[in-house]
């Protein structure tokens, strides 16, 4: 039985769930960028299965408060957890 490579990308539900991720993470960093503050651009975004983690430090809980809430917006997302520390 000959299997076309496409073919098994496109059943493979682990290849579109990391996919979904690569675009969510990505999503979310394209938002920091449009806001604008610079210092968002060094937090570490990451996800598992619609769950999204922000790790890294800024310098104020203003901007803790909007990297957050750029998370909890963005479509996709189940869960946020802001492990950002304010420095």
């Amino acid at each position: 039985m000959n299997t076309n490579a496409s073919d098994s990308e496109s059943t493979d539900p682990l290849a579109n769930q990391s996919d979904s991720v690569t675009s969510l993470e990505n999503e979310i960093r394209n938002s920091f960028d449009q806001l604008g503050y610079q210092q968002l651009n060094s937090i570490d975004v990451s996800t598992v299965q619609g769950k999204l983690t922000l790790n890294g430090q800024l310098a104020s809980y203003y901007l803790k408060q909007v990297a957050q809430s750029v998370a909890v917006k963005t479509a996709g997302a189940t869960e946020v957890e802001n492990l950002i520390e304010v420095v």
